[in-house]
């Protein structure tokens, strides 16, 4: 179960004796913006990346090959399988450059003679922490660095090793591209985007959210939950905490000499390994 890529899945589908499939999984990509930065603790900056960042590009230049059918995510509470998702990311369908300025200058940055802009003396660029080596994702920054500088915004690729076991908890970011992996006991959100989660490492602090996850943790009717739980997502949009790009497509390949290999996500690909076999 490799990270997956266009090439790759070309190389493996190419090799005798092995069978390859890419499943739907429960992980999901996204854009998150560290709100400690002073540049990104303005909602409108945050809100400006997330209008030149071309997400449609990037689904259908990276993720349509691996998966014909998939969608550009609006959720992050939900992802597009599960009954309970919910479209919610209205304003966000597609990039629009000129909105993303309009921000920007309503926050009184001017565009430079360089095409970024600047406040105080200060350029607009910004470094997208992700863990290295990572082809895909190395590709997801180039797509979006090209796409925000029409906007003004500079985007660099800060690449790492120990991304995510070390600077991502730390909050060493000013943008971390990353993955979380969606659960059907939503709960577990409250620790990432909850004040004081654990795993908020964006730094992010609305009260009012945590009162709807107080309520959703403890709702049993699942269709209020589910409300609730749109209701939190749609808080997010508007704070503009992270940006989720898509699902996650998984890369499976395996002998044909194996039997009884069962995808089985989140439990991923060896949950049954009890039960494969070697064909003679």
């Amino acid at each position: 179960m490799p990270q997956p890529n266009p090439d790759l899945l070309t190389q493996v589908q190419g090799l005798d004796g092995v069978t390859a499939s890419v499943e739907g999984g429960v992980t999901f990509e996204h854009l998150d913006f560290n709100q400690a930065n002073p540049i990104l603790a303005d909602v409108n900056v945050r809100k400006a990346i997330a209008l030149c960042v071309d997400r449609n590009d990037i689904v259908d230049t990276l993720i349509k090959p691996l998966a014909a059918d998939a969608v550009v995510l609006n959720n992050r509470m939900y992802i597009p399988s599960m009954s309970d998702y919910a479209d919610n990311g209205a304003g966000y369908e597609a990039p629009d450059i000129e909105g993303a300025k309009a921000l920007l200058e309503k926050s009184g940055w001017t565009l430079g003679s360089d095409g970024i802009y600047a406040k105080d003396g200060e350029r607009l660029s910004l470094r997208v922490g992700r863990r290295d080596p990572n082809p895909r994702r190395e590709s997801i920054v180039e797509l979006i660095a090209a796409s925000c500088k029409d906007a003004g915004i500079e985007l660099t690729d800060d690449a790492a090793e120990d991304f995510n076991s070390v600077r991502l908890p730390a909050s060493d970011y000013d943008m971390a591209l990353f993955a979380w992996v969606a659960t059907p006991f939503q709960s577990s959100n409250a620790t990432i985007y909850g004040p004081g989660g654990a795993q908020n490492w964006n730094n992010y602090d609305n009260a009012d959210l945590g009162k709807l996850f107080d309520q959703a943790n403890v709702e049993f009717d699942a269709a209020k939950r589910a409300d609730l739980m749109n209701q939190i997502d749609t808080v997010l949009w508007d704070d503009m905490v992270s940006l989720p790009l898509f699902q996650f497509p998984n890369l499976v390949a395996y002998s044909d000499a194996l039997t009884g290999v069962v995808y089985n996500d989140p439990l991923g690909v060896s949950w049954n390994a009890n039960e494969w076999a070697i064909s003679e």
